[in-house]
């Protein structure tokens, strides 16, 4: 026997059911029942949020209950007419909010649903001038209503509500957020005047990179213990975009990273961003993402995410089985291409490097970091970048993990920096939350902030003076011949030491080591080692070492 039924909608909204039979008589099955019998009746929607039921079955661990509401079982024969009565039910919403925009004319759009059809609809925004509202500019069948603002000025904060009225005798009105105007979305038109940094995030909420909000308050947590004023943006929400140039240094992150059309919208964004950078203000990026080198590594010279990579980072990425004895590399230096979850193990900061320190270990809890190695730029790319002749530098690499007490990329690339002098790049291949300890986390995050010379603080009207924070500079000038001066800064009175390295880590000079009062201090180094001969060309690295602080630096040396 089979299931025989037929259903008819007429023009005026109602709707008939028609069941000619409705008995399989299946039985003896973990939920036995009559299939059929007490089988959905019923429509709705696309997103199965708006929709009529006559009946629906309840099973319970694969045990049957019984049928919701109670006796309502389909019979032969049997026909159901679903109607239209007196309407006195508001429009239905259904929206997506936006974020934060740098877009100063926005638009979004909303879902607008009634039995008796939409009369009249709104959106009503606010700037600081009062409620003002627009009807949709453009509609999509069937209930899409598309909505364009006015320009907005920049560093203005948004808030906006949606209204719509029915077609019903009644009028029907219905509000979005349902409190409004007391309730109200709202978003920031970038940038905001004064402020330099910018978190540029995956998106924390369904359909985005960080839906579970994890990497999000890690970053936040971080910018806020080293007191830097920043904007917020998902880079994963808009199709273009391109980032302000008011802004000096982005914190910048992606879980999981794939090859699509947002992995190269960003890549073109931060290259953009790059090329802004002079050698009198370089720009700065901190970039964690999970993924982005193996995503990368099949793509093609002409990728934007390709270009970046491997033309900005100056990142290689490691497959696995190409180095090493037994071969590594792959897309999980810690626990290997055989685990398929998250493994205990470390990283090791190196020498020289200006995030982390030399030898100082650093506890994961990972499932996909990268292998990688630093490089120099392709040639592909040489009349494409700027000083195409610079090479990135290790700043981590794996150390513990599961194989015999070590990682899978053991002394394989975990992190890199790069000082291209129109920018400064530090990249890491895994998320901030896999660090086991949020000081580390702030560790980081600080010593990128030191590294850029990220601003910090915003002093209110008639504050004192803030307190003194240990601090090292750039040198300046920088490239330099034959001198240049260094300054920094110590929070408290005590020993300080000051060196000079070259790139094979040797140190070639002393220029500080003493107590030195708190506050501000200054160093000229006239480019002579400890012995007073003159140092050749090439990159040099000095290093602060106080009571309560340790930062590194990179110069260049050109004759």
């Amino acid at each position: 026997m089979t299931l025989t039924f037929e259903v008819i909608f007429h023009e005026n909204g109602d709707m008939i059911f028609q069941y000619q039979d409705v008995v399989l008589g299946q039985t003896g099955t973990n939920a036995p029942h009559d299939e059929g019998r007490s089988a959905t009746v019923g429509i709705q929607n696309d997103t199965a949020d708006i929709g009529l039921c006559y009946v629906r079955e309840i099973v319970v661990s694969g045990q049957y209950q019984g049928i919701e509401p109670p006796g309502n079982f389909l019979e032969d024969e049997l026909a159901i007419r679903f109607f239209i009565d007196v309407d006195e039910q508001a429009p239905a919403f259904v929206y997506d909010e936006i974020g934060n925009t740098f877009d100063t004319t926005p638009g979004t759009s909303i879902t607008i649903t009634d039995a008796s059809g939409v009369a009249t609809d709104s959106l009503y925004y606010n700037h600081g001038e009062g409620w003002q509202a627009v009807t949709h500019a453009s509609f999509d069948a069937p209930n899409t209503y598309n909505y364009v603002l006015p320009e907005v000025p920049a560093s203005t904060e948004l808030q906006y509500y949606f209204a719509a009225t029915d077609g019903a005798p009644a009028g029907n009105r219905g509000t979005l957020p349902a409190g409004a105007p007391g309730e109200y979305y709202s978003i920031r038109m970038l940038p905001t005047n004064g402020v330099e940094a910018l978190l540029a995030h995956a998106g924390t909420v369904p359909g985005y990179q960080d839906y579970q909000n994890i990497e999000f308050p890690k970053f936040v947590m971080a910018l806020d213990a080293a007191d830097v004023v920043y904007d917020t943006y998902n880079w994963e929400e808009y199709e273009q975009y391109a980032f302000p140039e008011s802004y000096s240094t982005i914190f910048a992150y992606g879980n999981s990273m794939g090859s699509g059309a947002e992995s190269d919208t960003l890549s073109a964004a931060l290259i953009d961003f790059f090329n802004s950078g002079t050698t009198g203000n370089p720009k700065n990026l901190f970039l964690a993402s999970d993924n982005f080198g193996s995503a990368q590594h099949a793509l093609g010279y002409l990728r934007p995410m390709k270009k970046f990579y491997r033309g900005y980072l100056r990142a290689l990425y490691v497959p696995d089985g190409t180095v090493g004895v037994p071969p590594n590399g792959g897309t999980d230096g810690i626990g290997g291409p055989y685990t398929y979850d998250y493994s205990y193990g470390s990283i090791i900061g190196w020498a020289g490097s200006p995030i982390g320190d030399d030898g100082v270990e650093l506890p994961v809890y990972s499932d996909s970091p990268d292998v990688i190695v630093n490089d120099s730029c392709p040639e592909s790319y040489w009349d494409e970048v700027s000083n195409p002749e610079l090479w990135s530098w290790a700043s981590f690499t794996f150390q513990d993990g599961p194989y015999g007490g070590y990682a899978y990329g053991y002394e394989l690339g975990a992190g890199i920096w790069l000082d291209n002098l129109i920018y400064k790049a530090f990249y890491l291949t895994f998320d901030l939350s896999q660090f086991t300890n949020d000081a580390d986390i702030r560790m980081l995050v600080q010593d990128a902030v030191d590294w850029f010379g990220t601003s910090t603080g915003v002093d209110e009207p008639g504050d004192e003076v803030s307190a003194i924070r240990s601090t090292l500079s750039q040198n300046r000038p920088n490239p330099f011949n034959p001198t240049t001066t260094i300054a920094y800064s110590i929070s408290e009175p005590g020993d300080v030491l000051l060196e000079i390295y070259n790139v094979a880590g040797r140190k070639m000079r002393t220029l500080v080591d003493e107590r030195r009062p708190s506050g501000p201090h200054e160093v000229v180094w006239n480019g002579r080692n400890d012995c007073g001969e003159t140092v050749g060309s090439g990159i040099y690295f000095y290093r602060i070492t106080s009571e309560d602080f340790t930062s590194t630096r990179k110069m260049i040396l050109l004759k």
